[in-house]
């Protein structure tokens, strides 16, 4: 059901964000429905390396393009097919990438990135700071969404991609404390 809201905006979010990797990056995809679209996108490339803990992403990377995978095992999250956990962030310690492409479900210019539950915070945290670069992907919703759980703060975030649904006022405000953000 996730998947349906802002569907044409999640597949120009995840277009743009195709744009920002090259052939041979190690990337991590993290789980979420935006995320999702950024991996199907990623059949033409032939040499990426893809960590992720989305069993759905993984289903897609390994069906239907000829990329590496690398699958963060753990607890799987009902309902939501990821994994997380403390052997999922073992795993993730000992990982370092070019490039993560990370999904929340609020993000504030003040509070930083958010999430409903605390069940894949750390990994996300994990994730982000062994990235040289990272990408958060999410709709114009997610800026007017409250959440509980500060994943990290935007000090983190290198690119922001979103639609071009988002409020102008609301994208300056992320421009004002020096962070690029790109609508689509």
């Amino acid at each position: 059901a996730k998947s349906l809201i802002n569907a044409e905006e999640k597949q120009r979010i995840a277009w743009e964000a195709v744009k920002h990797i090259l052939p041979d990056d190690h990337i991590i995809l993290d789980s979420g429905t935006t995320v999702l679209e950024l991996a199907k996108c990623l059949h033409s490339f032939s040499n990426l390396t893809i960590v992720t803990n989305d069993i759905h992403i993984a289903g897609d990377i390994n069906t239907n393009s000829v990329n590496n995978l690398i699958f963060v095992g753990g607890i799987i999250r009902k309902g939501y097919c990821s994994s997380y956990g403390y052997y999922a962030e073992s795993m993730m310690k000992n990982i370092s990438v070019d490039k993560i492409f990370l999904s929340v479900d609020a993000i504030d210019a003040e509070l930083g990135i958010m999430s409903y539950t605390m069940d894949d915070i750390k990994l996300k945290s994990i994730g982000m700071n062994n990235a040289k670069e990272v990408y958060l992907l999410c709709d114009h919703s997610k800026f007017t969404t409250p959440a509980l759980f500060t994943v990290g703060m935007m000090d983190k975030i290198t690119t922001i991609i979103s639609g071009k649904e988002l409020d102008n006022s609301i994208a300056q405000k992320f421009r004002n404390i020096g962070k690029e953000i790109i609508l689509v």
